[in-house]
């Protein structure tokens, strides 16, 4: 079969093997992004909760069917090579969850007069989150270890979390840029775990990085730079000062 064909069957697959719940979400996305005015902010709040629950369900149910372990179900992709199954995995949670998700949340902004620019800014904001939840949940998925190491993992994952998570409003460059090295780490730990079975020391060395990158990071890419005309400290003088302009 030629890879194209391969990818459009193996996708096809996932479609079929979780319709109810993509349809679930799909529909709860279109009630989240569409509220009526009679809506009460518990509703809306709730379908906000359940949106990334079942996002990450559907990338947990995925993952899962595929491991060497599942010899039942991963019996649709024996004959194929590990790497057509991981892309057509990642094309399936683009274009059944991902996609919609920027579509979603671009009605927020519509009227604004965003430039194309602001657009990419504003869509990177979502992606980087989204990215860094889903790329962590199919790598701890994709490692299959026994209890004790997964129970570690899980741990570490929930600190690493929290870690982003309870961080001021002033640092949240550091976090999004925790998230960065979250979606990174684990998109590499699950490729590699999926080749070749050995993802299990970069996936604990994303997670040490996230929480160090979270506490460590300075660099705000959003402060402007000061004006060569003005100073950081206002000042008032009676003194001539040399070059003056006379008016």
């Amino acid at each position: 079969m030629k890879p194209i064909s391969v990818m459009k069957h193996l996708v096809k697959h996932e479609l079929r093997a979780q319709r109810g719940l993509v349809l679930l979400w799909l529909g709860l996305l279109v009630f989240y992004c569409f509220p009526k005015e009679d809506d009460t902010l518990f509703g809306v709040q709730v379908q906000g909760f359940l949106l990334p629950i079942l996002a990450l369900l559907i990338v947990f149910r995925s993952v899962s069917a595929a491991l060497p372990a599942n010899a039942e179900a991963h019996t649709h992709s024996l004959p194929l090579r590990r790497s057509s199954v991981f892309t057509a995995k990642l094309l399936f949670f683009t274009l059944a969850l991902l996609l919609p998700w920027l579509v979603c949340v671009s009605t927020y902004r519509l009227g604004y007069g965003f430039t194309f620019s602001h657009w990419l800014w504003y869509w990177a904001d979502y992606l980087i989150s989204a990215a860094g939840l889903g790329f962590l949940t199919a790598a701890m998925c994709s490692l299959d270890k026994a209890g004790k190491v997964r129970l570690v993992l899980c741990a570490i994952t929930l600190v690493a979390l929290i870690a982003i998570a309870r961080v001021p409003e002033s640092r949240s460059f550091a976090q999004a840029i925790s998230m960065l090295v979250l979606a990174l780490g684990s998109f590499i730990a699950w490729w590699r775990q999926t080749i070749t079975q050995k993802g299990l020391p970069i996936m604990v060395a994303t997670l040490i990085a996230a929480i160090g990158v979270q506490w460590t990071w300075t660099w705000d890419w959003r402060e402007l730079p000061v004006p060569s005309y003005t100073a950081s400290t206002l000042t008032f003088s009676n003194a001539k000062q040399t070059g003056a302009q006379k008016l």
